[in-house]
C-alpha cells in the first residue's frame, strides 16, 4: 500500500473532525474512515485523536509539479 501524501492526509484529517462534529460515536467514525480510505481501524483511530485536536478543518494543499 503506498504512502499517503500530505494531500490525503489533510483530507482525511478533515473527514475526521467532521465526523467528530457531528458527534458521530468513535467506534462509527473510526469504521467509516476505514472503509472509506482502506485504512486499519488502528490507523483511522489515530486520525480522530489528531482531529479531535484541530480548532478548525486543515488546508488541502496539492502538490506541485516542476517544470
Amino acid at each position: 500500500m503506498p504512502r499517503s501524501t500530505k494531500a490525503d492526509k489533510a483530507r482525511q484529517l478533515n473527514v475526521a473532525h467532521r465526523l467528530l462534529q457531528r458527534n458521530v460515536a468513535l467506534p462509527e467514525a473510526a469504521q467509516r474512515l476505514a472503509r472509506r480510505y482502506g485504512l486499519s481501524l488502528r490507523q483511522a483511530y489515530r486520525y480522530l485523536e489528531e482531529a479531535a485536536e484541530l480548532d478548525a478543518p486543515v488546508e488541502v494543499t496539492e502538490a506541485t509539479v516542476p517544470v
